[in-house]
């Protein structure tokens, strides 16, 4: 998607509760082969808010700003090359041909529980 859209990213943030998961996050930073952020705070909605009132009041010049200002990053993992290769493999392999195969299944299994 990123690539119809000719966008290319640095780093993802993560946030919600997987955030909290050291184990998840590498997971995410080992799969994409980017840098994953925790950020500072467990709500980034109220957060956001915050930044539209600051803006909104003119404590900060704009949006960018604000969020240099209030946006802090707790924690930074660091994608391991071997893992992200090895997911690759396993979504070139796996994933992307496991519908050949659950498909049918499915079909025997709907009449059971429906």
């Amino acid at each position: 998607m990123l690539e119809e859209i000719d966008v290319r990213l640095n780093d993802l943030v993560v946030i919600g509760g997987g955030f909290k998961s050291d184990v998840i996050m590498q997971i995410i930073a080992d799969l994409f082969g980017l840098p994953v952020l925790r950020r500072e705070g467990s709500s980034s909605a109220c957060l956001g808010a915050a930044i539209c009132v600051c803006q909104h009041l003119s404590i900060y010049k704009d949006f960018y700003e604000a969020t240099s200002k209030m946006v802090k990053t707790q924690q930074m993992f660091i994608p391991n090359p071997k893992n992200h290769v090895l997911y690759n493999k396993i979504n070139d392999t796996v994933v992307k041909n496991v519908r050949a195969h659950t498909d049918e299944i499915l079909k025997l299994t709907y009449p059971i529980f429906n």
